[in-house]
């Protein structure tokens, strides 16, 4: 049995193909980087609308409009194949989501802490304030293993 290939390439037309993708690589990792920083630019995107929607009312009308103004300006850079724009612009993005991340966990910090009220039993008293259990139910022992 006898096994050959079917495309019959020569030695001459292998190292040209070889060539012509070693002088395309530059052009190649370019445009990984390009596609890399949209895909990254996209998923922040999502990632923001998805807060957005999540926050409904909770956002000041002024801090959406700049939100949504960014994702927008976002999506027209990500048409061009500027990779430090595209990433500028993310980075835009992130940093003005991180502030209404941050304003929003203050918030949420400051309602909890207010609708803290001061109980009676708050030391891990029963409430008596001289720390002694008044349970009846326990009674102190010795014991023995055997």
């Amino acid at each position: 049995i006898r096994i050959t290939a079917s495309t019959n390439l020569n030695e001459s037309e292998i190292d040209r193909m070889v060539n012509e993708a070693k002088s395309h690589e530059a052009d190649d990792q370019r445009q990984r980087e390009v596609i890399e920083a949209r895909n990254q630019a996209d998923q922040l995107i999502y990632t923001v609308e998805k807060s957005l929607n999540e926050l409904g009312d909770k956002l000041a009308a002024n801090e959406r409009s700049n939100i949504e103004t960014l994702i927008t300006e976002l999506r027209e850079t990500m048409k061009g194949n500027d990779i430090a724009q595209i990433r500028s612009q993310s980075e835009r993005l992130q940093q003005a989501s991180y502030a209404i991340s941050q304003q929003l966990y203050q918030a949420q910090g400051q309602d909890q802490t207010g609708g803290q009220t001061n109980g009676s039993g708050s030391n891990g008293s029963n409430g008596n304030g001289d720390g002694r259990s008044t349970d009846e139910g326990v009674v102190e022992g010795e014991f023995e293993e055997m």
